[in-house]
């Protein structure tokens, strides 16, 4: 994996250069719901879920351009030009093309260094007890027991991991439900995404392990 590279904000100069971040390969990227544009072939709407690399993030809500004139790339993040060759999907990562109304995710299919001045650490001691509801699967014994978030992540703290094995995390955001990405270490999950109202959480043949409304 190629190392994190940071900008250098150099004091005598007049311009500004902003952070580096890598779009890793597979790595989903939630994005509302949009059509293409007839007249120049592309789509342009924004980010619902993050970007995040090692300890870093760009935050959802940066505007996008995909170029469908071919096979679709990601030509603009933010105020920053791209050059970037991507798959889209629907919001359940099926694989779609840019005439199909259902967009709903992107990735890339090997890792490409993205610019943003919206590049943030990820600090751990801002994230804030999220309250929730969980309707939880007996016969599966998986229990989530915390969630706290930062506004750009959520953490989910489970019983055991082992019960999580492959698991699959779906999150409703403004009304459309995402197949999410995740990371996860011993008993915490980190979904990387925020403003949740549901999380469903499936093992790797589908099962549902746990149902999670969030309260506020």
């Amino acid at each position: 994996m190629k190392k994190l590279t940071l900008a250098i904000l150099g004091t005598l100069s007049a311009g500004v250069y902003a952070e580096s971040i890598y779009l890793e390969p597979l790595y989903t990227v939630g994005v509302e719901s949009a059509i293409i544009e007839s007249t120049t072939n592309t789509i342009t709407t924004k980010t619902v879920t993050p970007i995040v690399y090692e300890d870093s993030l760009i935050h959802a809500g940066e505007s996008i351009v995909i170029d469908c004139s071919n096979k679709p790339k990601l030509k603009q993040l933010g105020n920053y030009n791209t050059n970037i060759p991507i798959v889209i999907a629907s919001a359940n990562s099926l694989a779609t093309s840019c005439n199909n109304g259902d967009i709903g995710l992107f990735w890339s299919k090997d890792e490409y260094k993205i610019k943003s001045d919206d590049v943030v650490k990820i600090d751990d001691n801002t994230f804030q007890v999220e309250p929730f509801n969980a309707t939880q699967n007996e016969l599966e014994k998986g229990m989530v027991i915390g969630a706290t978030t930062n506004g750009n992540l959520t953490n989910i703290e489970v019983n055991k991991a082992k019960y999580f094995k492959k698991a699959k995390f779906y999150g409703t955001i403004n009304n459309r439900q995402y197949l999410l990405q995740t990371s996860n270490n011993d008993e915490l999950f980190t979904v990387h995404a925020a403003n949740l109202t549901k999380l469903v959480i499936t093992d790797k043949n589908g099962q549902i392990i746990s149902t999670i409304d969030f309260t506020q």
